[in-house]
């Protein structure tokens, strides 16, 4: 293969990601503003707006009514999203502790306020604080609220006052594995019921809705869950992951879709809605997802929708009639925890939560690589390993294809010296020389063409790696061997990028040389180009291409020593 050929195809994917990125900054320029404001903001700021409106309505300004947010027009006989009001942020109530998961609610609504997740760190560090997916205070805040809504009757939604355990902790004893928390609220001749159980070594939250018809009209209506995100959140340098996507997402009509702040505040409303019986919404980060899961019904309405910069993702579900005398519960699905596909696979009887992994257009590729290397990873125990073994594996099955092409760079580095002969004969008459070197490449049955057939096997699972070890939380924080301590970060002494560099060198004198002076310059410049930009890449991704020069340095010395 023409090094150089080989060479500049990666440094086009390089510089996709880069028009990638900057497509993304001219696109949504008003988020990237917002990371870089929100950056230099004080984390335990943010709870208000001084002076104006607040942002989270969960209690009611001081000397305010508590405004109840209305229902909104209706499309299709369902209701539209919940209305936000002005409103001061969640008083922090009870807090349940699992084997998994932290959760705090609001001592006022009752509602999910905070939510950490016991296995997992912010940082590659067993000290770091656990990683949040609800959290009410910082640059980034995300609260679950919760509610009922009716067009006949009372029905308590998010900013309603409801009555539940005092402030304290509770957690799951030894031998126990479930705990519930409920909170109660009284309207006239109603009872509503919102009952939280948290079951042991489980990310999903079952949420039981009740109302207790004491009177003797029936009560009609429907029950809600949202997740309302405030501020932006960053993710370091451009090439591992500042421009993830984290915000709202909706899972209707067999797809899912993303909803950043232009696209929703460009819409009527500044709401998406659809209807799947079968759906979910939630907010989600590059590793990590909260989510409503309805029980699955005829009627249920999912909604993305943006309020003065803060983004809300829920849904509205049919709550069954209760008449006078009667009582009727359904139980919806709450999942705060990590996009580990194993565990998304079972959430909500496999309601596709899985898709919230997102490896782009080379999906079809990424996923299969994926569980080659989470088998190999259950060989072996170590995900670098696995790196290895996978090229180890890709040179094996085309191994027919880089021989030949192998053979055809031995063939032209074994016709170097015509060639040149041919240039200083011919220097001068470009069509000449073009004659003649096709001449002679017919004669010794030279393909100049030949060593290019491995790009398409390299950059493909090159791209597809990098959004593997970019996407999948499995691989976070997982060790390779000596320094290398977490393979979805950077090396954090460069060695591996080093190497790469130098085993760049050593593929340049095995190939062909170029024959034209400033493509020599070229080339030998292109080992430090690429290191410095292999540095800002993940060290799994490194140690991928590392793997595979080595192993191409092996197979090309033994094929070219056989043809020599």
């Amino acid at each position: 293969m023409d090094t150089k050929r080989f060479l500049l195809a990666i440094g086009l994917t390089l510089i996709i990601l880069w028009l990638y990125q900057s497509w993304l900054e001219y696109q949504y320029p008003d988020y990237y503003a917002q990371v870089e404001q929100e950056e230099g903001q004080d984390p335990t700021e943010g709870g208000a707006e001084s002076g104006a409106q607040e942002r989270s309505p969960a209690t009611p300004e001081a000397g305010e009514r508590n405004e109840t947010p209305s229902m909104g027009s209706a499309q299709n006989g369902q209701p539209s999203a919940p209305q936000p009001a002005r409103t001061r942020g969640p008083t922090r109530g009870v807090t349940v502790n699992t084997d998994v998961l932290r959760v705090s609610f609001s001592s006022g609504s009752g509602d999910p306020v905070a939510a950490s997740l016991q296995g997992y760190r912010q940082e590659d560090d067993p000290d770091s604080a656990p990683v949040e997916v609800l959290k009410e205070q910082g640059s980034w805040r995300v609260i679950g609220q919760t509610g009922w809504l009716s067009g006949v009757g009372e029905a308590p939604n998010h900013q309603a006052e409801f009555e539940g355990p005092d402030e304290g902790s509770l957690s799951l004893g030894e031998g126990e594995d479930t705990l519930t928390v409920t909170y109660t609220r009284r309207e006239g001749e109603l009872e509503f019921r919102k009952s939280y159980r948290f079951e042991r070594g489980s990310y999903v939250v079952p949420v039981e809705y009740t109302v207790v018809n004491q009177g003797e009209d029936a009560w009609t209506g429907h029950v809600y869950g949202q997740l309302r995100q405030q501020g932006t959140k960053g993710q370091g340098n451009w090439l591992l992951g500042n421009f993830f996507y984290h915000g709202p997402v909706l899972f209707t009509a067999n797809a899912m879709q993303t909803f950043p702040l232009t696209e929703l505040e460009e819409r009527a409303q500044n709401t998406f809605r659809d209807q799947d019986p079968a759906g979910w919404s939630g907010i989600m980060s590059r590793y990590f997802m909260a989510a409503w899961i309805p029980a699955e019904q005829e009627g249920n309405t999912f909604y993305a929708r943006s309020s003065n910069g803060d983004l809300f993702a829920g849904y509205t579900a049919p709550f069954p009639r209760v008449g006078g005398g009667e009582e009727s519960s359904v139980r919806q699905f709450l999942f705060l925890g990590p996009k580990e596909q194993s565990i998304l696979e079972q959430v909500g009887e496999n309601r596709n939560l899985r898709r919230s992994v997102d490896y782009g257009i080379l999906s079809f590729l990424a996923v299969p690589l994926f569980e080659t290397l989470r088998f190999f990873h259950g060989l072996v125990g170590n995900y670098g390993f696995a790196i290895i073994l996978v090229v180890l594996v890709i040179k094996i099955v085309f191994y027919p294809l880089f021989t030949m092409s192998y053979r055809a760079m031995a063939k032209m580095r074994k016709v170097q010296p015509e060639l040149q002969r041919l240039r200083e004969q011919y220097g001068d008459d470009r069509q000449k020389l073009n004659e003649e070197m096709m001449r002679l490449y017919r004669e010794e049955k030279v393909n100049p063409l030949g060593g290019c057939l491995p790009i398409l096997v390299q950059i493909p699972v090159f791209i597809s790696l990098y959004w593997v070890l970019l996407e999948s939380v499995e691989i976070r924080h997982e060790p390779f061997m000596l320094w290398i301590t977490d393979l979805t970060s950077q090396d954090p002494f460069y060695v591996l990028p080093i190497l790469m560099g130098a085993s760049m060198v050593v593929q340049q004198l095995l190939n062909p040389a170029p024959l034209d002076p400033i493509q020599k310059k070229v080339m030998l410049a292109l080992p430090v180009v690429f290191t410095v930009f292999f540095m800002q890449f993940p060290a799994g991704l490194v140690l991928y291409w590392l793997s595979n020069n080595l192993l191409s340095i092996a197979q090309q010395w033994w094929v070219m020593r056989k043809i020599t």
